[in-house]
């Protein structure tokens, strides 16, 4: 079964939410530059 259908977050949510529980443990453009490799990279391959 996909992941939405397990109930888990797809992809550019689960980057959201990751980069949400980031905030304050690491400096926000880390959490910047991080998010938008993923989506790029996530963009690239599909």
């Amino acid at each position: 079964a996909s992941r939405a259908v397990r109930g888990e977050p797809v992809f550019p949510y689960l980057s959201a939410l990751c980069a949400a529980e980031s905030i304050g443990k690491i400096p926000e453009s880390l959490i910047v530059v991080r998010l938008f490799d993923e989506i790029r990279t996530f963009f690239e391959r599909n």
